[in-house]
Parts: C-alpha cells; sequence; structure tokens
C-alpha cells in the first residue's frame, strides 16, 4: 500500500501502480489467516490516501500536467484496494460467526438504494468507457420502499457491478429490483429478488460451474476471487442466496451484441413497505407542536438524476402531508450552478438546500463542502441539509455549518417530517 501511494504521489507512473496492486492483491490472497489489524492498517493508509484525492493529489498532478484521466484512475485503483480489504475483512467476521444483522436492517427507498450503488460502479468506470450504467425500471417497482439489511445489498452489489465492468467493454451494466421472490420454497422468510446484467463476454461453461469458489478468478488480472466468493458467503450469512441466472458468451475478438453477457441474481430477506403519506400524522405533530411553513422553496444539489428526482419525491410528499400550499422545486447538478442564483434565495427563511459532498460528475469543480461554506459565508437564513452516503462526511457537514443530516438513501417519511419539524420548531423559539 506504501509503494502504490507513493507511485501515485511521487513517480505518477500507473502502469507500476497498477502491478503493485496485482501483487499485493495476491500476496494478500496467499496470506488468508493475516490478523485483522494488519489489514485494517493498510486500508486506514489507503483511505488517507483517497482523503486527498481532490485536494492535494489533484494539486500535485497539476503541477507537472497530469490530466483528470490519469487522475481518476489512479483513484481508482485504490478504490479497488480498498474494497479488496473491505471484503477480506468482513469474510473473516462471516467465518468466525461475528457478523450480526439486526443492527442493519433499514427501510429504504429501493430506488435510490439502487441508484447509488450504479453511481459508484459508474464514477469507477474508465473516463473513456463506452458502458451505460442504469437502474433498470422496466418492472414499474420505483417507487415502492423496501425493508432489508443494506449493508450485506450493498456488497453485493457493489461487487456484481465491479465483476460486470471488467467483462463489459461496450452496452450496459444494470441493476434492477424484481420484486418478492416467487420461487420460494426452500426459504422460510420472504425474500427480496435482485438483479445485475451486463452486455459483457459472457462466462465459458468451464468457468461457470466453479464460480463462487475463491479459487476462481473469472475476471482480469486484477481479482483474486473473491467477489463473487463474499457475495455468495454474505447472502447466505443472512438467509439469501447468489446464483448465475444466465449467461452467453460470444466469440473472442468482437465486440459482442445486446443478446450477450450475464445476468446475475441474489434474493435476500426483506420484505416491501407501504408508508402512507396523504395526511400529516396526528401523533407526530401533536410531538412538537410545529407545522412547517406554508411556503417552501427547495434546492437540491445533486449529480445523479435518479438521486435527485427521489429527494424530490420525498420533500414533496412531506411539505404537501404537512399542509404546504406553495412549494418551489429547483434541481442543480453541480454547485457553480446554485451559488449563481445565491441572491435569489439567500435571505428567505423557507428556503431548504439539500447537498451531496461529490459533485463532480457533472463538470463541476466545487463539492459539498464548498457550497456549506459559500452559504455560510454568505449567511444563509434558511435551512441547509447535508444528504450524503458517508456518515463521516455527514458530520464533517455539521462541523462546517449545516443544520441536519440525512442519509443516502433518505430516510422514511416520519424521519424526515420529524427532522423539519424539529429544526423550524427551535428556529421559532
Amino acid at each position: 500500500c506504501q509503494d502504490i501511494t507513493e507511485l501515485l504521489s511521487k513517480d505518477r507512473d500507473l502502469q507500476v501502480a497498477q502491478k503493485v496492486l496485482r501483487q499485493f492483491a495476491h500476496e494478500l490472497r496467499s496470506k488468508y489467516a493475516c490478523a485483522a489489524h494488519e489489514l485494517e492498517t493498510v486500508r486506514a493508509c489507503i483511505k488517507r490516501q483517497l482523503a486527498l484525492g481532490n485536494d492535494s493529489i489533484k494539486k500535485e498532478f497539476a503541477k507537472v500536467g497530469v490530466d483528470d484521466g490519469s487522475l481518476a484512475a489512479a483513484m481508482c485503483l485504490l478504490h479497488e484496494a480498498d474494497q479488496l480489504i473491505e471484503t477480506r475483512l468482513q469474510l473473516h467476521k462471516v467465518y468466525r460467526g461475528v457478523y450480526k444483522t439486526e443492527p442493519n436492517i433499514q427501510i429504504v427507498e429501493q430506488a435510490a438504494l439502487l441508484a447509488s450503488r450504479v453511481d459508484v460502479a459508474r464514477a469507477l468506470a474508465s473516463s473513456s468507457s463506452k458502458v451505460q450504467y442504469i437502474v433498470d425500471t422496466s418492472n414499474k417497482l420505483s417507487d415502492t420502499s423496501i425493508e432489508l439489511d443494506c449493508y450485506v445489498f450493498e456488497h453485493i452489489a457493489n461487487n456484481l457491478l465491479s465483476n460486470a465492468r471488467k467483462h463489459t467493454s461496450s452496452g450496459c451494466v444494470s441493476l434492477s429490483f424484481l420484486g418478492i421472490n416467487k420461487d420460494q420454497a426452500k426459504n422460510k422468510t420472504q425474500q427480496l429478488l435482485f438483479a445485475v446484467k451486463d452486455t459483457g463476454r459472457g462466462i465459458p461453461d468451464e468457468i461457470k460451474s466453479r464460480l463462487f469458489k475463491e479459487e476462481v478468478t473469472s475476471a482480469d488480472i486484477r481479482g483474486i476471487g473473491l467477489g463473487l466468493l463474499s457475495c455468495k458467503v454474505f447472502a447466505e450469512a443472512i438467509g439469501g442466496s447468489c446464483w448465475v441466472q444466465s449467461t452467453k458468451t460470444y466469440e473472442a475478438g468482437t465486440t459482442g451484441t445486446q443478446d450477450c453477457g450475464t445476468e446475475f441474481r441474489f434474493c435476500l430477506p426483506g420484505s416491501i413497505v407501504t408508508i402512507d403519506t396523504p395526511q400529516p400524522r396526528h401523533s407526530i405533530i401533536d410531538i412538537h407542536d410545529t407545522q412547517l411553513p406554508k411556503r417552501l422553496r427547495i434546492f437540491v444539489v445533486e449529480d445523479s438524476g435518479m438521486l435527485r428526482r427521489t429527494i424530490v419525491s420525498k420533500l414533496k410528499s412531506v411539505a404537501n402531508g404537512a399542509g404546504c400550499s406553495e412549494i418551489e422545486i429547483n434541481e442543480h447538478e453541480t454547485v457553480e450552478s446554485i451559488i449563481r442564483v445565491f441572491d435569489t434565495f439567500i435571505d428567505d427563511p423557507n428556503a431548504i438546500v439539500t447537498t451531496d459532498q461529490n459533485l463532480e460528475s457533472m463538470g463541476g469543480h466545487l463539492n459539498g463542502s464548498d457550497l456549506i461554506i459559500a452559504l455560510k459565508k454568505a449567511k444563509y437564513k434558511g435551512l441547509l441539509v447535508s444528504c450524503t452516503g458517508d456518515m463521516q462526511m455527514g458530520q464533517s457537514h455539521m462541523d462546517l455549518g449545516a443544520d441536519l443530516v440525512w442519509g443516502k438513501p433518505l430516510p422514511n417519511y416520519d424521519s424526515v417530517l420529524i427532522s423539519l419539524q424539529k429544526f423550524y420548531a427551535t428556529r421559532n423559539v
């Protein structure tokens, strides 16, 4: 790990860094029984380097004329190393029987949950990639909320999407929610069914029969066979399963077609949750005795279109249910975009601004922290909400001046309403 970070920050030789990472991966595989604290030490080093990615490293790369594409490739390497160690550490826990599922059960909007994983896969793809990364909503289940173990879901989705990315050179990689698993003869609990599909080169028969075993490496030479194995182990640890639904290969030297590729499916214990939102709940209103303002101006700063729509939908639902009569929605893909209209809302106490941290995928150069600092400097009078999937970053946003932190996906209806009522009750006092 030290070699990788030094190469990226000093020598800037990405090919050599790739070679070091591959060697590290194979050494990690051969040292399966290595102590967990040793891996945590290595991972901490990688985390420090990733934390510098958009600041110190970017400035250093710029000094010597290295383009953003090379920087992205370098950071992608470190993300892969971090994911590799995370997988190994969690496998240790599962094999020792110390993984506990209860604290990870959450109710989330499935569209936002899936979009967050697809966004990660898209961000890790090469800037020259011809592959589209999408959430498949053809089953018309995009508006549902689900209850499941989010940590296990994210781990499996990340690994299957990573596997698809390495195999697919053109076409599409998709993640979809297929509803309740109808083939539940072997399951005592209700299971939610998901699928990851790609238009890649498919899986040869001689490899397909050996998948989900540690010694099989079916991707490029960066892999060490832990990804698919961990998907199976994690799913089964909580009573789920993971399998190859279908695969079709094409001849070497061709680019493949939409008919080629692989579909993995996995099911996890969970349920579809109905959250009624037409009227304010009296029990909630009675607790705080605070109504939301009748007029709200909502500004959503998020570079993912799917997540923007999810946030807008949730806030409109809460505002309508709480009796707001006038709701103005403003969507922004970058910090630069909203900064241009600061003068239209900066003095409005009924404005709500929500922001993610990483907002560069649509061409922006500023992040969520930059926006919070700018709003505070301009003496913004409205509500400022951090909507990031990283709770540590959410705390950093609070330290900078954010009023609330909502995770990604957003909390359920009740939690959003209560947090808004608490904020306005405190401000009125």
